[in-house]
């Protein structure tokens, strides 16, 4: 006569969930590292916001493959679990100190980990309920990255301060708003332009010793220091592009239009302005406002830039001005 253990279908049926449970917290990180390191937009743009630049994205999509696949084997999952638990205790302290909102989807994924961690059968109730957010916790991911990077911002017509006048030797007659239609080529002019990281180290100084350097690296990574700038008039529409990026292509009359960076590959509304002898450029992203005020003087020989950022992040708007002169193409 054949001996049946009496308790070992219950044993099954109690490590079923569990399993799944593994199963699908694995596949969630398995489809968050991958994204992470093929460089998909919501994930470049998230780390953009972050700042701490495309080195702790593929860091941090390394850690959660190689935590997807450890966590798949059975005799390795226990340590896995324990071992990305600090990494979602990371993710939670950024979604509510740099990205402002509720860390829900890190908490849940941190308590799944921390039931997988138990290394053992969990009961039937606690294990279907975990299996069930094991499924749906990649789509919830994917659902908010998505809404991320398809944001429409709202865009501000509030004025920056106006460029300071044009260098000294500058002619004495009044600047216009434009120079002639055509295209024109600038380089920076060293001497005369201010120093962008001072800048951004004097506007994140007041912050604290947590989101200063945060972010910091997220206004170094946004505003380097163009080296040339290809600007073309025609008609009544502006195109800016620097350092061979994707040019800013608006009308003069304030319409608003799409424009996708290529720095953070976001799309941004855009709009400009005419005041007095400046023309402005808004660029409305989802945490602040950039405009990059344009004072064209010498029949277009010269260009001052001012960009002034603002945002609700930031104790007060970062500001700086860069002067360009013409070259021959």
């Amino acid at each position: 006569m054949t001996n049946v253990h009496p308790t070992m279908p219950a044993r099954v049926r109690a490590t079923t969930p569990s399993t799944a449970l593994r199963l699908g917290v694995a596949l969630v990180f398995f489809g968050a590292g991958c994204g992470k390191l093929l460089g998909v937009p919501p994930a470049v743009a998230l780390f953009h916001t972050i700042g701490f630049g495309e080195w702790f994205r593929y860091a941090v999509g390394s850690v959660e493959l190689v935590g997807a696949v450890l966590l798949a084997i059975p005799t390795m999952a226990r340590r896995a679990a324990l071992g990305l638990v600090p990494l979602m205790v990371g993710a939670a302290g950024t979604e509510v100190v740099v990205l402002h909102r509720p860390p829900a989807l890190s908490l849940l994924t941190m308590a799944a980990l921390i039931i997988i961690a138990r290394a053992r059968p969990a009961p039937r109730a606690l294990g279907l309920i975990g299996a069930l957010a094991g499924t749906v916790l990649g789509a919830l991911t994917g659902a908010v990255m998505a809404s991320t990077a398809h944001a429409q911002p709202t865009t501000s017509t509030t004025p920056a301060t106006q460029p300071q006048a044009a260098d000294s030797a500058a002619p004495s007659k009044p600047a216009t708003s434009l120079p002639p239609a055509g295209s024109y080529s600038y380089i920076i002019a060293a001497d005369s332009s201010d120093d962008v990281r001072n800048a951004v180290n004097r506007t994140v100084e007041p912050m604290s010793f947590i989101t200063r350097p945060i972010a910091r690296g997220r206004l170094n990574a946004t505003n380097p220091t163009p080296q040339d700038v290809k600007v073309t008039v025609v008609g009544d529409t502006l195109g800016v592009a620097f350092d061979g990026g994707t040019p800013v292509v608006t009308p003069l009359d304030g319409a608003t239009v799409p424009w996708q960076s290529s720095l953070t590959h976001e799309t941004y509304q855009v709009h400009a302005m005419v005041q007095g002898d400046t023309v402005s450029q808004l660029i409305a992203a989802p945490d602040g406002v950039r405009q990059n005020a344009y004072l064209f003087s010498g029949g277009g020989e010269r260009l001052r830039l001012r960009v002034t950022v603002t945002s609700h992040r930031l104790p007060g708007p970062l500001v700086y001005d860069l002067l360009f002169r013409r070259t021959t193409d």
